[in-house]
């Protein structure tokens, strides 16, 4: 719960299975509204990079807060919940 959306996004490349993700390519939006900061997540070539700002041509955006991101990460509820 203590580490800010840059080093969770890290985390996030880190666990990323490059071997499946080679040859695909998403941009996600996640804009987290308690934080008023938006970010962008693109994963291509097998890697996962963040900016600090919304990228125009997303495949798709969440809307969420830090504290629910948490919760998904820490397995107390679903992406679906």
């Amino acid at each position: 719960r203590a580490m800010p959306p840059e080093m969770t996004f890290d985390y996030f490349a880190v666990r990323l299975n490059g071997e499946k993700a080679a040859g695909k390519k998403i941009i996600l939006n996640i804009d987290f509204s308690d934080l008023k900061k938006p970010y962008s997540l693109v994963v291509e070539n097998g890697v996962l990079n963040y900016a600090a700002r919304s990228a125009p041509d997303a495949d798709a955006q969440v809307t969420l807060t830090k504290a629910t991101l948490d919760s998904i990460q820490l397995g107390e509820i679903t992406p679906e919940q």
